[in-house]
């Protein structure tokens, strides 16, 4: 009953993964929407906003910029409300953006491996160490991963990287 128990509990934890995974996948397409959303309405603000400005301008009248308070206040909210729906989407991505290129990097990353600039430490959050216990099948991922997308070695440091990188993660060399 031992190789039975074993396959129950392997099946069991990947069905758990894969009920996480599309949680995430689903909270990254309802946070896309939702910045689609705003920035819809913020353009629609912005052009009801300069139309205004105009009009008030061809009739002679001065203008008074408090007089847009409640628009300038719901452009700041919803700019808002977009930041942090693209933090928590990296998030769930489990990945970070580089500080000098802006690209998507891995959250250990200690060289971006598309500009070759150094990368702050990453500190890791509750978060991350929860999210630890999917590993397993991350892991299996990642190795059909390796099979499409091939490694090869740094040749300062010795670190396997895929062969696709410009710049080595692990020590910045670029890759020739």
């Amino acid at each position: 009953m031992g190789i039975l128990d074993d396959f129950g509990k392997v099946v069991s934890d990947t069905y758990k993964s894969a009920t996480k995974t599309s949680g995430k996948i689903i909270e990254e397409g309802k946070l896309k929407l939702l910045i689609m959303d705003n920035e819809s309405a913020m353009k629609e603000i912005y052009q009801s906003i300069g139309k205004e400005y105009c009009e008030t301008y061809f009739k002679g009248e001065l203008l008074n910029n408090d007089k847009f308070q409640n628009e300038f206040d719901e452009l700041k909210r919803m700019q808002l409300e977009n930041s942090q729906a693209q933090e928590r989407i990296l998030e769930l991505k489990s990945v970070r953006k580089c500080t000098n290129c802006d690209k998507e990097i891995d959250l250990n990353s200690t060289f971006c491996h598309y500009c070759g600039t150094k990368q702050p430490d990453y500190v890791p959050t509750k978060q991350d160490n929860e999210e630890e216990n999917i590993a397993d099948v991350k892991i299996e991922a990642e190795s059909v991963e390796e099979v499409i997308v091939s490694e090869i070695q740094c040749k300062n440091c010795n670190a396997n990287i895929k062969s696709s990188d410009d710049f080595c993660p692990n020590c910045g060399a670029k890759i020739e």
